[in-house]
């Protein structure tokens, strides 16, 4: 069993809008959050099964796959971040099984450290029920994850140390002394969270922006232990 995922929290930035997804689409999987119908539509064109729902007014959370699952769920009222996240940009998951693999792809909040963890935990224990499971999504704490997090990967026997090093998202930075023309820092915010699998050819595909901020597209390969 080895399959190809494309995971993107997706930005909102002129550079992102077309072309940078659309390239990336060869994927047999593509798990994405904060998604607009542009990029919607563009999925739709690429993959002959895909699953959205609306993670706020503005955004879907989207899982397509090449592949007919045997098995699709929605989750949202049920999250503990449901209700403070109305305040934010919504929470949500999409839960698919094929054969022996099974995803959650989440949008949690990230203004309240103890919600968040507390979806972290109901979809590795009530959720994730899959020998072979893949979590993925964003978890937004610069410059790295609270130790709550891991207490929780930990009790369950995930592994979340896939994107340690890996940057996910930059954050332009005004001028300063010691930088007259500005500078541009990275952080690690997109997790890929196993248990069972291994993941291979782990990329995180940079698109340089103008200004603001934006999370990069994550490409890999998944596959049995």
């Amino acid at each position: 069993m080895m399959y190809s995922v494309t995971q993107w929290a997706v930005s909102q930035v002129e550079e992102h809008k077309q072309d940078y997804l659309e390239s990336k689409l060869d994927s047999d999987i593509c798990l994405l959050s904060r998604c607009r119908e542009n990029h919607l539509d563009m999925v739709k064109q690429k993959f002959e099964h895909v699953f959205y729902r609306p993670q706020n007014n503005e955004y879907n959370l989207v899982c397509a796959t090449k592949f007919k699952p045997d098995s699709i769920d929605f989750l949202d009222a049920e999250l503990p971040s449901y209700e403070y996240s109305q305040c934010e940009e919504g929470s949500g998951a999409i839960t698919m099984t094929i054969g022996d693999l099974q995803t959650i792809n989440f949008a949690t909040v990230h203004g309240h450290e103890t919600l968040a963890v507390q979806d972290v935990k109901y979809f590795l224990n009530n959720i994730a029920v899959k020998d072979k499971c893949l979590v993925a999504g964003d978890l937004h704490w610069e410059p790295s994850l609270p130790k709550s997090f891991h207490t929780i990967f930990d009790r369950y026997e995930f592994d979340a140390s896939h994107t340690d090093h890996l940057i996910t998202f930059s954050k332009n930075k005004i001028a300063k002394d010691d930088h007259p023309n500005g500078w541009v820092q990275g952080y690690r915010h997109d997790r890929i969270i196993t248990k069972g699998l291994k993941v291979n050819d782990l990329r995180s595909c940079n698109k340089p922006i103008a200004e603001g901020q934006a999370h990069w597209i994550v490409q890999y390969n998944i596959d049995s232990i």
